[in-house]
């Protein structure tokens, strides 16, 4: 992943070595909260189904509603231990009869488009005659969003360096709110540039489909 790049033209020696001490600490104590984060959302359990909805047993409209969003075919599987501590057992039948019907939502022009200006990762879903057209709106999506994050990403990295350059003769309150600008800022940058390298990895995955 390339690196995102400061200009910090002008600054001398001593606000160098002062700003990239300020920088590394900020850098550690980000990555020790994203940590955390993972490990809650990794440690807990998430149910595709509520007990109402197994019971329900309205299975044409719950395969519906997960091609609408795109879900993978193994989804059924998630719903089926759901629904097993209820004693209750999918219409497999109406369910894939469902999930074709909403796949034909998803699987358009106009929403691969929109998924593709917002860098949602697309599974391979739609079929072989939908995927095509979906793909293409997709892929010119992804590049409607490369060319408006490498725009903010200059601007961020311009303020970034501007705001370095403030600390210097900054005491007490003063420089403890510039530090927390900077860390904004440096947070801020660290998600346009995944966002880049997302971009990135999403075009060698599925560019090739389409030439």
């Amino acid at each position: 992943m390339s690196g995102v790049i400061w200009k910090l033209e002008g600054m001398s020696g001593v606000d160098l070595i002062q700003f990239r001490r300020v920088k590394n600490m900020l850098q550690t104590k980000f990555t020790y909260w994203i940590v955390w984060v993972l490990v809650l959302i990794l440690g807990g359990g998430c149910a595709t189904l509520s007990k109402q909805e197994c019971l329900k047993g309205d299975w044409y409209g719950i395969g519906y509603e997960d091609g609408t969003k795109g879900h993978e075919h193994n989804r059924l599987l998630s719903h089926k231990k759901v629904c097993a501590e209820y004693r209750v057992l999918p219409d497999e039948i109406a369910y894939h009869r469902g999930r074709d019907e909403g796949l034909a939502v998803y699987c358009t022009e106009q929403n691969g488009y929109g998924m593709g200006s917002d860098v949602d990762k697309y599974n391979g879903v739609c079929p072989s005659e939908l995927e095509r057209m979906f793909l293409q709106g997709y892929l010119r999506g992804l590049d409607a969003a490369d060319d408006d994050l490498h725009w903010e990403t200059s601007q961020k990295s311009r303020e970034l360096a501007a705001s370095a350059l403030k600390l210097r003769g900054l005491k007490g309150k003063e420089y403890d709110r510039q530090v927390k600008k900077i860390k904004r800022l440096e947070n801020k940058l660290r998600r346009l540039e995944d966002k880049l390298y997302d971009i990135k990895q999403l075009r060698r995955q599925y560019g090739w489909k389409i030439r």
